[in-house]
């Protein structure tokens, strides 16, 4: 088997903290993200692009994968039925939890 493109393991990173993103577009080759929004995914993308330039790289050296979630079904109500149920599966305090890094850090377990 011979070597990878880069000569060196893949570098993955994940994480959009600041200073994820800060690693990310310093040593990564793909960055793992978390978006709800076509326009938040370009977001995040064009942030990691401008940094990765700022470090002296090429903004198009990183790849961004962004997690997906398919919801299936017979029609879309019944998908959207699934979702739902899916999501009042996950405990407040770990779906509270996942707001923070959206919400620039604000913990909103802090709240009643």
């Amino acid at each position: 088997m011979g070597r990878s493109p880069q000569g060196r393991p893949v570098i993955f990173q994940a994480g959009a903290s600041e200073p994820g993103r800060a690693l990310a577009a310093r040593t990564a080759d793909v960055v793992f993200t978390l978006q709800s929004t076509i326009e938040g995914g370009r977001a995040f993308r064009d942030d990691i692009r401008r940094r990765a330039q700022a470090f002296g790289r090429s903004p198009d050296s990183i790849k961004i994968m962004v997690g997906l979630t398919p919801i299936i079904a017979e029609t879309d109500q019944k998908a959207r039925e699934l979702a739902d149920q899916m999501l009042a599966l996950i405990p407040d305090d770990i779906a509270l939890s996942n707001l923070k890094p959206l919400a620039g850090g604000v913990d909103f377990r802090q709240f009643d």
